[in-house]
């Protein structure tokens, strides 16, 4: 376990001076993990109390452990990285896999058929396409889907949700700048957000009322000089959302 996803498990427990300290230690973990207590709460200007209950939000004994457990994380990805493909493709999939089996996914499924309209988004050409295919599924089951392409598009139809909708978006960081606005506007109209992201600690998650998530772990292709990111987690998230809602309306 990394510690983006460690962060997203103990969300709903943290505060946000406690997000504040961990997103420094997100983006400075190898100089955290060669710093003292004093050192972190000198970086990011809180007291060393702070610091101490942070770690033991996350379930560490104190900062010793937790320390250590960066060390920890930082070899295991490592390793990873010099996994073969096939490998890393089969460690998403079981990954996710078996997050989504200690999921209840009754609520999301109560709201789905509650919903007058559900309205998808995607941020990425790779989630949009996913999300289309996802959107014809609940279709064939008689919903009111409404697929939305474009930012422009979402800031227009958007005044027209309500909370008898449902808006369900899917992202990879979860941390979209210009979206913020948006999920504000929806969290005032009391709109219910359904959000699917990759594992980390995110606004979109922490202000939607359903967050589930996705492992994805990036390979190099050095032959043509490139990052791949494979979305085939997220497709599996999509597709248990749907199973368990044709289970649902078998009861």
């Amino acid at each position: 376990m990394n510690l983006e996803i460690l962060i997203t498990q103990s969300q709903k427990n943290l505060s946000e001076m406690d997000l504040d300290i961990l997103t420094y230690v997100v983006k400075h973990q190898k100089e955290v993990q060669n710093a003292n207590i004093i050192a972190l709460a000198n970086a990011v200007h809180v007291s060393k109390s702070s610091v101490l209950r942070m770690t033991k939000k996350l379930g560490f004994s104190g900062y010793t452990e937790f320390k250590y457990f960066l060390k920890q994380s930082n070899y295991d990805d490592k390793k990873a990285q010099t996994t073969d493909l096939l490998a890393l493709q089969e460690k998403d999939i079981e990954s996710t896999y078996q997050y989504l089996k200690a999921i209840n996914f009754d609520p999301l499924c109560e709201k789905i058929f509650e919903a007058k309209a559900i309205f998808f988004f995607g941020t990425g050409y790779a989630p949009q396409l996913q999300l289309q295919e996802f959107c014809k599924s609940l279709s064939l089951v008689g919903k009111r889907v409404i697929f939305v392409p474009t930012k422009a598009e979402l800031d227009y139809v958007m005044l027209t949700m309500s909370k008898q909708d449902l808006f369900l978006i899917a992202s990879l960081s979860g941390e979209t700048e210009n979206l913020k606005e948006n999920f504000a506007w929806m969290n005032a109209a009391k709109v219910p957000i359904c959000t699917i992201t990759a594992f980390s600690a995110n606004y979109m998650s922490a202000l939607a009322q359903y967050a589930y998530h996705y492992y994805l772990t990036p390979f190099y292709v050095g032959t043509h000089h490139f990052t791949h990111k494979s979305y085939v987690a997220l497709d599996l998230v999509l597709d248990r959302i749907y199973r368990e809602y044709l289970i649902f309306l078998s009861l």
